[in-house]
Parts: C-alpha cells; sequence; structure tokens
C-alpha cells in the first residue's frame, strides 16, 4: 500500500524553493569576496588572481545550477500533489457513485 499525503508533498517543495533561496543568498553575498583583487602587480598575483576568479566563475555557474534544478524539483513536487489530488478525488466520486 502506497500513502501520499499531498500536503507533505507542498510543503517538501517549499523546503526546495527555501534551499534554492539560500543558495542564491549565498552566491550574492559572496561573490564579491570571491572575486578578489590580485595581492600584487607581479605575474603570479595576477596568475593566482585569474585563477581564483575563474573557479569562482565556475562555482557560481554550478550554484546558480544547482538553485535552478532544486526549484524544478520543486515546482514537480507541487505538480505531482496536485495531481494525486485530482486523482484521489476522481476516484472518490467514482467509488461514491457506486453506493
Amino acid at each position: 500500500m502506497v500513502v501520499v499525503e499531498p500536503a507533505a508533498m507542498v510543503a517538501a517543495a517549499a523546503e526546495l524553493d527555501a534551499v534554492a533561496e539560500g543558495i542564491d543568498a549565498a552566491r550574492r553575498t559572496h561573490s564579491p569576496a570571491l572575486h578578489a583583487a590580485p595581492a600584487g602587480a607581479e605575474e603570479v598575483s595576477l596568475a593566482v588572481s585569474r585563477n581564483q576568479h575563474a573557479v569562482a566563475d565556475s562555482f557560481d555557474v554550478a550554484a546558480a545550477t544547482g538553485a535552478h534544478e532544486l526549484r524544478r524539483a520543486a515546482q514537480a513536487l507541487r505538480l505531482q500533489a496536485a495531481a494525486y489530488g485530482t486523482s484521489d478525488g476522481a476516484a472518490a466520486s467514482a467509488v461514491g457513485a457506486l453506493y
């Protein structure tokens, strides 16, 4: 027997949205620190800074993608919760019509 609680699915979707928002907030807050200026003007400092910026940019893209995927999963949960609610209502009506 499978028990599906649409309200729990909607609550889980809200939690996923909250995690995605937390990721986006952290990206906005910490992005400037990840793109720090070079420590000096010599070649090594400039190379380290370029490398750090490349890593930070890569991380930012990955984090944004993760937040987007969490939102997609949340939307899928909401859609499935609604579908369960609709199908349960239809099944209940069909059973009720038998009596």
